[in-house]
């Protein structure tokens, strides 16, 4: 275990993550709703991790005790045979914690019989962090692989978040229209339905005539801030701002978006492009001309509103 690794200081964030996973299982099946359609895997990821799970421990004990006979010439039968994959990208958080509460219990003699949900787990592990982090007369904790469980409930909330899309993602983006620091783009799982009055029919939570936007499962929800001035900015807002931010740094643009941006009358700029005093620079997607920002600005400068 690392110096620097505090097995105490560890307990409040772990709590935390305890937390975070039973409300982030608790929406994983509206995931897998919103996946339903999925022809590879119906529900997707989120329905494997909602899948029952076996008892790892005694998986790992039957697969040391095979590989101890494999290698000592007791049996042909090859261990690694039945080992797919180690990573454990998809193992559901159930899985996790019932390998953990299950190897504190068996150290503390608690064992039980009620069957493993994901609350029930986690409830067990958070009630016993603080025993489990706390030193053995030996300088270590009572629970020697405690950084291990650690490691393993932080992974196991990665994995929920890359599947729910609930840890924040972070983004850069366009300037912020007030403050003009970078926004960023931060997505999270959509914690509430709109509904329409299609609900109100008799039809329960199933709306009979979804209107666009109306009863969402699922899916992200992304809105951007700014961390300088905390201004928050939905699709729209967001639009506004990139397209400011477009028109801040274009080396050539429209008369009207000219007058917008720098204040030049779009009448004028029309003009001196007329006259030859501004290049024209082609024509946008709409067929209108563009004229180079540079130069209407420089002659604004120079000559004012003079023609």
């Amino acid at each position: 275990m690392s110096e620097t690794y505090d097995p105490a200081a560890e307990v409040p964030k772990i709590s935390a993550c305890l937390t975070a996973i039973v409300d982030m299982h608790q929406r994983l099946l509206t995931q897998a709703i919103h996946h339903a359609a999925d022809r590879e895997m119906p529900g997707g990821t989120a329905m494997v991790m909602l899948g029952p799970v076996g008892d790892r421990r005694r998986w790992d004990e039957r697969f040391y005790t095979l590989e101890h006979a494999w290698l000592e010439g007791e049996s042909d039968e090859d261990p690694y045979a039945y080992v797919w994959d180690d990573d454990a990208d998809d193992e559901p958080p159930l899985a996790t914690l019932a390998y953990w509460s299950d190897f504190i219990r068996e150290q503390r003699g608690e064992s039980t019989r009620l069957r493993a949900t994901v609350e029930r787990e986690a409830d067990y592990l958070r009630s016993r962090l603080t025993w489990a982090a706390d030193d053995n007369g030996h300088g270590d904790p009572n629970l020697l692989e405690f950084p291990l469980m650690d490691d393993a409930l932080r992974s196991c909330r990665a994995r929920l978040e890359t599947v729910l899309i609930e840890g924040v993602r972070l983004d850069r983006g366009a300037p912020c229209l007030q403050c003009e620091s970078t926004l960023e783009r931060v997505t999270h799982a959509r914690r509430s339905h709109d509904e329409c009055e299609g609900h109100d029919r008799g039809h329960g939570p199933v709306c009979p005539y979804p209107q666009q936007g109306c009863c969402d499962r699922g899916g992200g929800q992304e809105w951007f801030r700014c961390r300088k001035c905390q201004r928050t900015y939905d699709e729209a807002s967001y639009r506004l701002a990139v397209a400011a931010a477009f028109r801040a740094h274009a080396p050539a643009l429209t008369a009207a978006d000219i007058e917008l941006t720098w204040g030049v009358k779009a009448s004028l700029v029309r003009l001196w492009g007329s006259r030859g005093h501004v290049a024209k620079r082609g024509k946008d997607r709409h067929g209108i001309t563009l004229y180079d920002v540079e130069q209407v600005r420089q002659r604004h400068a120079g000559a004012g509103d003079v023609a």
